[in-house]
């Protein structure tokens, strides 16, 4: 925080009369789940490298200014770190599941949703604007997932979806490095 000597690493610092605080909290980091599967991490980077380029250069052509907000967040990542499909700093797969109605408040700006599927049912609903959307292996949604209640009906067969979105929380870190 202010006034902390630049030189002293965030596990050292003590505020005086207060306990330690773990150096975890408040820094972005990779999720406990991605650590915990690591190879796989590595071989979906790997099949989903020309989606996530896709990804970005579409991004950056049709919502510029969008762009440029999320990707702040991943510019500023601690040591160097780098996210696998850029500008969202996290991704979600969901493998058979079908969710009841739900905003996601602490998502930024946008989310983006992609249905990879042999099932039927399974529509994306977005309730305040009224859209059903009947996703074909492939398909893909944007849409602010922190302003508009949304859910998927219930399916047969076969379903995944893959969420890409960044953390609000993201904001203090590109701030003020949440007062690190």
């Amino acid at each position: 925080g202010t006034g902390t000597p630049a030189e002293a690493h965030p596990s050292s610092i003590r505020r005086e009369g207060k306990n330690h605080v773990s150096s975890r909290v408040g820094i972005p980091r990779e999720s406990d789940e991605a650590k915990e599967w690591q190879s796989y991490k590595g071989k979906l980077q790997e099949a989903f490298t020309p989606m996530f380029a896709w990804i970005e250069k579409t991004l950056r052509t049709l919502l510029p200014d969008t762009f440029t907000v999320l990707e702040q967040s991943v510019d500023i990542l601690p040591l160097g770190d780098s996210v696998l499909a850029h500008p969202f700093t996290g991704f979600v797969l969901n493998f058979n599941v079908s969710t009841v109605i739900h905003r996601d408040y602490q998502d930024k700006e946008i989310c983006m949703v992609f249905q990879i599927s042999d099932c039927e049912g399974g529509e994306l609903c977005l309730v305040e604007p009224g859209l059903v959307f009947r996703l074909r292996n492939g398909d893909g949604v944007i849409f602010r997932s922190h302003q508009i209640s949304h859910f998927n009906n219930h399916f047969i067969g076969r379903r995944m979806s893959l969420v890409f979105h960044t953390d609000k929380a993201m904001d203090g870190w590109v701030d003020d490095y949440n007062d690190w």
